[in-house]
């Protein structure tokens, strides 16, 4: 009776992991922002911080930000988000909508989406992968639609979300990445949940080893920061 009852304590202190101790998942987010949304992120940052920052520094740095606080939740399982902002600039990306047409309903992020979705997949691209839209409307209709998320293929996630204030943006942009990686059970199951863990497992398990725009399984690695001076020291330390 003794042997079982440690057995249980010891199965249910376990931490599961999703690298077995080989490394880490290393999933890949790439994110585009448009100017308005970037300029309101700059005085939002300067009004906040001792520190002046500069055009998309500023918006490297917020969303840096997001990106650790939620590698430090998952870890633990090793699993860990590698920041993309090598086309941060909305305005640069193949997609033809003026901001009129975007924002002349309440319904912006559906347009975006509907035109993203077309432009950015496969076979006009390498693939939409893992993407955050983030966007924000300088006039039109007031009460934007806030986000709309839509999973492509059976890995890549797409979500765009419209920007009011940068502070309410964080929460959303970190729910949004995290109920990607979990199939939704960071919605309503905290991260320390069986099922937040095995979706999280299953997620990369199966999209880090079969999908190189996804991301793959780093060794040696343990964590990465999102800051661009530590970013390429961090990866460069990878092993095979």
């Amino acid at each position: 009776m003794l042997m079982m009852w440690l057995c249980l304590l010891l199965c249910e202190n376990k931490q599961e992991t999703c690298a077995d101790g080989k490394g880490a998942y290393i999933i890949n987010y790439s994110v585009h922002v448009n100017i308005p949304a970037q300029i309101a992120i700059l005085n939002y940052m300067n009004s906040i911080s001792k520190e002046t920052y500069m055009g998309r520094q500023a918006t490297e740095v917020f969303l840096n930000s997001i990106f650790d606080s939620i590698n430090r939740t998952i870890e633990p399982y090793n699993v860990q988000i590698l920041a993309d902002y090598s086309h941060l600039h909305f305005e640069e990306l193949p997609i033809s909508l003026s901001p009129e047409k975007i924002c002349e309903t309440t319904n912006a992020v559906g347009i975006i989406m509907s035109a993203a979705k077309i432009n950015l997949s496969w076979p006009v691209t390498a693939g939409v992968g893992n993407k955050i839209i983030l966007y924000k409307c300088m006039f039109g209709p007031p009460k934007q639609s806030p986000y709309k998320i839509d999973r492509i293929g059976e890995c890549g996630n797409l979500a765009v979300i419209h920007m009011e204030k940068p502070l309410d943006a964080i929460k959303l942009i970190s729910d949004t990445v995290e109920g990607a990686l979990t199939y939704n059970s960071s919605y309503s199951n905290g991260p320390t949940s069986p099922d937040y863990i095995k979706n999280l497992c299953s997620y990369v398990k199966y999209c880090a080893v079969n999908n190189d725009l996804i991301g793959k399984l780093r060794y040696g690695l343990i964590n990465i920061k999102n800051n661009p001076r530590a970013r390429i020291s961090e990866i460069a330390g990878d092993r095979k």
